[in-house]
């Protein structure tokens, strides 16, 4: 997988915490660097629809496949989260999913 532009050579640190109902209900994933991107809130929260609770959106905005399904891995899940801020690095780190 390769780096875009915006943050080539770049290290971003992030938090990704595990609900006790794990894989129920989705991870959260916060980063702790200072960062921007527009699915990133500014206290570093990550807003994408892999993470949003299973099932129908209440506003409409997202289909229920786009969202969390107990299925989805740890390495599925930060996939998702941008190209752009993924290497392969942490790609390996993540092989080990969380049981």
């Amino acid at each position: 997988m390769e780096l875009c532009k915006c943050s080539e050579g770049g290290f971003f640190y992030a938090i990704m915490s595990f609900p006790q109902n794990y894989p129920n209900s989705p991870p959260t994933v916060r980063f702790t660097s200072d960062i921007w991107h527009p699915n990133v809130y500014p206290d570093g929260r990550v807003c994408i629809s892999i993470l949003h609770p299973p099932g129908d959106d209440p506003s409409g905005y997202e289909l229920a496949s786009e969202r969390w399904t107990p299925v989805h891995t740890v390495r599925f899940t930060m996939i998702q989260h941008s190209p752009c801020m993924i290497s392969e690095k942490l790609l390996l780190i993540t092989k080990n999913d969380v049981n």
